[in-house]
C-alpha cells in the first residue's frame, strides 16, 4: 500500500510553506495535494501505519517531498515514528 506524501508536523505548525511549492510543481492546488497526503504529528502517522498493519499489510510505501534538498522529514521519521512502530517488524 502507499500513503502518498507524508509530513510529519511540529506542534502548531503550518505545513503550507513546505508543501505547496510541491503541490505546484505537481500541477496541484494544495487542497488536492492534500487529498493523498498524510501530514500531521509523529504519533498519528504511526498510528495510521498500525491500522495498516492491523489490516493485514505488510509493507507501505512512503513519499517524502522535497526529500532531494531536504532530508529533514527523513530524518524525523526515523528518530520519531518508527521507535513508535518497530515491534510490528
Amino acid at each position: 500500500t502507499t500513503f502518498g506524501d507524508v509530513y510529519i508536523t511540529h506542534p502548531g505548525e503550518d505545513p503550507r510553506p513546505f508543501l505547496e511549492p510541491a503541490a505546484t510543481a505537481r500541477g496541484q492546488s494544495y487542497e488536492q495535494f492534500l487529498v493523498n497526503a498524510v501530514v500531521g504529528p509523529a504519533e498519528g502517522l504511526a498510528s495510521r501505519i498500525r491500522a495498516i498493519h492491523g489490516a493485514g499489510i505488510n509493507y507501505t510505501i512512503l513519499n517524502f517531498p522535497r526529500i532531494a534538498t531536504d532530508q529533514e522529514q527523513l530524518h524525523r521519521f526515523a528518530t520519531e515514528v518508527a521507535p513508535l512502530v518497530q515491534d510490528l517488524a
